[in-house]
């Protein structure tokens, strides 16, 4: 496709194939992985369920399906970093396909005297923050990713 066409359809540009350049998306293999297990965690989507709950006016506990079904589907690229000094590129980039936490957060409505929002993955691993501040900014932004560059997260 042309330039002129891409951009008439309000397409970004072809991204340059430039040696020694790396890919404008990242192959799932090549990103940088984080392992804290000895051995990964599987999650299968059938009986994995996000629960939402706390200081929420409408806790709720949702299927794969139904939270796909009842949140608005986004896709992005975005670029992943990692903290730690693993070797290798520290530096990923996919296109993302998920829901937004601001829409999930705002299905439960959130009270007003919420200070943290924590998240709990499939290997027990905890994590939050407080909801001002960069929190609040990645409440707007992320994505609880589904799909990464085409293929599904669950097994």
């Amino acid at each position: 496709m042309s330039a002129a066409r891409r951009r008439a359809l309000g397409l970004r540009a072809a991204f340059p194939e430039v040696a020694g350049l790396s890919p404008e998306i990242t192959a799932g293999s090549d990103h940088c992985v984080v392992n804290i297990d000895l051995k990964d965690p599987v999650v299968e989507a059938a009986p994995w369920t996000l629960e939402v709950r706390g200081l929420v006016q409408r806790p709720a506990e949702l299927a794969f399906e139904e939270l796909q079904r009842r949140v608005p589907l986004v896709e992005e690229y975005s670029a992943l970093t990692c903290e730690n000094e693993l070797g290798g590129s520290l530096l990923g980039s996919s296109r993302w396909t998920g829901v937004r936490l601001r829409n999930v957060l705002a299905g439960a409505g959130v009270q007003a005297d919420a200070v943290d929002v924590v998240f709990t993955c499939a290997d027990g691993y905890t994590c939050c923050g407080a909801r001002e501040g960069p929190v609040r900014v990645i409440a707007l932004r992320a994505v609880g990713p589904l799909v990464v560059s085409g293929s599904s997260l669950s097994a």
